[in-house]
C-alpha cells in the first residue's frame, strides 16, 4: 500500500532525504514529527485538502497536494486552515465505530458490461485514522511554531 508522508521543515536539498519503512529519514535519522497517511485515505480526504494552496515541484501554485510529487504549504493562513481541516476529520473519526468503512473509488469487476461496477469499501481501524490526523496536526503545529512549512511527499 502506498503512503503519503508530511513533515515540517524548510525547502532544502532533498538529496539527503530517503524513504524507509514508510517514513522520511534525513542523514539516517527519522524526521519527527511526521505524519504517514495511507494513499486511499489520502484520496478520500483530498477534496478538503484542496482548500489549501501549495507549491509544486515546477514552482507553480495549486489547490491541494500533488499526489505524485512533493508539495509545500508555505502560507501561515493555509497552514492554519490545514490544521483546522485535519482537526475536523479527527473529530469525525473519533465519533465513528472501532472499524470505520469509507467509500472508495468506483471500479468494475473485469466484465465487459459496465453495469457490474461498484464502489470500493475502505476499511480502517478508528485508532489508525485518529492517530494519522493527530500526527498531521502535530506536523502543522510544529511548522507554525518554528516558522517552517509543511512538506508533503506524494506516492
Amino acid at each position: 500500500m502506498p503512503y503519503h508522508q508530511l513533515i515540517a521543515g524548510l525547502h532544502e536539498n532533498h538529496e539527503q532525504i530517503e524513504w524507509k519503512d514508510h517514513f522520511v529519514w534525513k542523514d539516517g535519522v527519522k524526521i519527527e514529527p511526521q505524519a504517514v497517511i495511507d494513499d486511499e485515505l489520502f484520496n478520500y480526504l483530498s477534496d478538503t485538502f484542496a482548500w489549501i494552496r501549495a507549491q509544486y515541484p515546477n514552482g507553480n501554485w495549486g489547490d491541494g497536494f500533488d499526489p505524485y510529487a512533493y508539495s509545500i504549504v508555505r502560507d501561515r493562513r493555509d497552514l492554519e486552515r490545514l490544521r483546522e481541516i485535519t482537526s475536523a476529520w479527527r473529530t469525525l473519526f473519533e465519533l465513528g465505530p472501532e472499524q470505520i468503512v469509507l467509500t472508495g473509488n468506483y471500479g468494475w469487476d473485469g466484465a465487459e458490461e459496465t453495469q457490474n461496477g461498484s464502489y470500493e469499501r475502505l476499511r480502517f481501524e478508528k485508532s489508525e485514522l485518529t492517530e494519522s490526523m493527530t500526527r498531521l496536526i502535530e506536523v502543522v503545529e510544529t511548522a507554525l511554531k518554528n516558522g517552517h512549512y509543511v512538506i508533503h511527499f506524494g506516492i
